[in-house]
């Protein structure tokens, strides 16, 4: 689900980018759908949806969304849907990984990106005039100066995506989304939605199920952001317990490596000790430069970032044993640094209407931090100041917020769930899954978006599901294969 942050996961399946211009497309050929499909590159077909705004007003004003698509590469078993995640999806199928490619062996693979998120070249992508606040920007905030400072960005950035979206900013939100998803399904001929949603794309889904339950076939959502919660203090503890797990899992992972930089001392006793020497004065990161140096917020925000990153643990570990040894030059690397010219984009503003359409002020956000320090007291804490850097300061407008799904039939879902994940929080994801009525969960060893990156038992589960309509038996699970390809030192 995260969107800056998501990007630096396993692989990114959140590009903004475009794929050829319109000058380039073939001649349009009308199909039995009625969607007017273009070849825009090998197997690759390119389309655009009009929608209404809101369709709370269908005959009012419309915008469009970005399609593409990869026919079947045998006999077609009809249209399977998919997003991917944060951000534009469609950019993917340019060279899609085997795993997306599998999804196109025996259906026809329609990718959709989200209202305001395709391609600059038909219409289908805003581009905001500056970029929301950082994702770390609220570390260093001691005071409620601070706080209200990142918050006038985060408006800024607000303000301009308004602007840039004209009317189409009022259909920003997940509930919009969902009925956009059901009008592709009309559109596509399918009678049932069957859909593959990756990290933010299982919120659509949710909405969907929610708004939609009778239309739902076959659905499979992985690393699935919890929507159901609207009580943002349990939603953060979630994600705090997933960090603080997360660490526990590097330092397991490195126990079992001998090989693994931090083997010896092992990664937690590194951790703790960093921690302790940051909290007295900066790390001294000489390699960076003459003076340089690596804050306590820094240093926070850092190990809080790269640990949800489980391919680059053996790096992490040879950062975090030097800078026990007196250079924190490597972990100075990681640091954030925004590119003030980088324009900003609507996913920023999509995700505060879907999950945090209100964020607490100061003295409230300092409060659960207490808590959250009492349950996730090492690195699990940094969650509130992370999450809530997103939205501190955007409009509340157009807001879809959380709420239960109170379902009482549905097909059966398939949901998967990795246990080093804390992009999506597994206990966010068992809390979706246990509001959906036959729901099948194949728990898995691997991180965030794992089918997509190639764990072929999730693979075999998938296809098996969307083929046969069946979900795996109760207590289906599939080893962490990414996880141990990872070699001991980088």
């Amino acid at each position: 689900m995260r969107t800056a942050a998501a990007a630096l996961t396993l692989i990114s399946v959140a590009v903004v980018a475009g794929y050829v211009t319109v000058s380039a497309w073939a001649e349009t050929e009308p199909t039995v759908d009625n969607l007017q499909w273009t070849d825009c590159g090998e197997r690759l077909q390119c389309a655009t949806l009009p929608v209404p705004v809101d369709w709370a007003d269908p005959d009012g004003t419309t915008t469009e969304i970005n399609l593409a698509r990869i026919p079947a590469a045998g006999d077609s078993q009809g249209s399977l849907i998919a997003n991917f995640g944060a951000g534009n999806s469609t950019s993917i199928l340019r060279q899609p990984p085997p795993a997306v490619a599998r999804l196109a062996e025996s259906f026809d693979l329609v990718v959709f990106d989200p209202r305001g998120l395709g391609q600059a070249d038909n219409g289908t992508l805003v581009e905001c005039p500056t970029a929301p606040a950082p994702l770390y920007g609220l570390m260093d905030a001691r005071s409620e100066a601070d706080w209200t400072a990142h918050a006038e960005i985060n408006t800024e950035y607000d303000t301009g995506c308004q602007q840039a979206a004209g009317d189409g900013f009022a259909g920003l939100n997940s509930w919009q989304i969902a009925h956009d998803l059901d009008r592709l399904r009309e559109v596509l001929g399918e009678s049932h939605l069957r859909y593959f949603g990756n990290s933010y794309g299982g919120a659509y889904a949710q909405a969907y199920i929610s708004l939609f339950p009778e239309r739902v076939g076959s659905v499979v959502v992985d690393g699935v952001p919890d929507h159901t919660q609207p009580d943002l203090a349990a939603w953060l503890e979630n994600y705090a317990l997933a960090g603080e797990q997360q660490l526990t899992e590097f330092d397991q992972w490195c126990a079992g490596r001998p090989g693994c930089a931090a083997h010896e001392i092992g990664v937690i006793e590194t951790f703790d000790r960093l921690a302790e020497q940051v909290r007295r004065a900066p790390l001294p990161a000489p390699g960076a430069g003459d003076g340089a140096e690596l804050s306590e917020a820094e240093f926070f925000s850092v190990i809080h970032k790269v640990v949800t990153m489980p391919p680059v643990w053996p790096q992490l570990a040879v950062d975090m044993s030097q800078a026990l040894d007196g250079d924190a030059s490597g972990l100075a690397t990681w640091v954030e640094q925004p590119d003030p010219d980088e324009p900003g984009y609507l996913q920023a503003a999509l995700l505060c209407h879907d999950f945090m359409p209100r964020t607490p002020d100061f003295a409230e956000a300092m409060a659960i931090e207490a808590e959250l320090k009492q349950v996730a007291p090492r690195l699990g804490w940094v969650e509130l100041r992370f999450e809530l850097a997103r939205c501190n300061g955007i409009s509340s407008l157009p807001a879809y917020p959380p709420a239960p799904l109170e379902v009482e039939e549905l097909a059966p879902v398939l949901v998967l769930i990795g246990d080093v994940d804390n992009n999506t929080p597994h206990l966010g994801a068992e809390n979706v899954a246990g509001q959906l009525p036959g729901a099948g969960v194949v728990r898995h060893g691997d991180g965030h978006a794992a089918f997509m990156h190639g764990n072929s038992c999730l693979g075999d589960h998938v296809i098996d599901y969307f083929e046969s309509g069946t979900v795996p038996p109760s207590g289906a699970t599939c080893p962490g294969e990414l996880v141990d390809r990872f070699p001991d030192r980088p």
